[in-house]
C-alpha cells in the first residue's frame, strides 16, 4: 500500500545490523532517545536531542503550576515521557501531537460552541 513508508529506527537497526550479523528473527526492538539522536544527527544530534528534552521538561514543570489546561498538559507530556524515551521516536512522537493537538483544540471548539449558545440566548 506504501512502500516507501519509513520505518522506526528500532527496526532499521534490527534489519541492517542485528538480523544479518546475530541471526535476530524479529525487529521489534526499542532505540531509546539518544540512540535517535545518534541515527538522525549523529553526534550533534545526541547533544541536540538532549537539549530539547531539557527544555520540554522545563516547559512542563512550568505548566504544572498551573490549574487549567496546561497542568493536564504537563502530566500527559510527563507520563508520555517514559513512553519516548524508551522507544521508538516516530510512533511516540505521533501519539504526543495527536493527544497535544486535541487538548488544546477540543477547548476551543467547546469555548466557540459556549459563546455561539449564549449569543443567541
Amino acid at each position: 500500500m506504501w512502500p516507501s513508508k519509513p520505518i522506526g529506527s528500532g527496526a532499521f537497526v534490527a534489519e541492517n545490523m542485528l538480523m544479518t550479523r546475530y541471526d535476530f528473527w524479529y525487529t521489534n526492538i526499542s532505540m531509546p532517545f539518544p540512540g535517535e539522536g545518534y541515527i538522525n544527527f549523529g553526534i550533534i544530534g545526541v547533544i541536540l536531542f538532549a537539549f530539547i528534552l531539557s527544555l520540554v521538561s522545563k516547559l512542563t514543570d512550568e505548566f504544572y503550576k498551573y490549574n487549567d489546561l496546561r497542568l493536564i498538559l504537563s502530566l500527559y507530556v510527563s507520563f508520555h515521557m517514559v513512553f519516548m524515551l524508551r522507544g521508538d521516536l516516530m510512533s511516540s512522537f505521533a501519539y504526543l501531537v495527536g493527544i497535544l493537538l486535541a487538548i488544546f483544540f477540543v477547548p476551543l471548539f467547546l469555548n466557540r460552541l459556549n459563546y455561539k449558545a449564549s449569543k443567541i440566548k
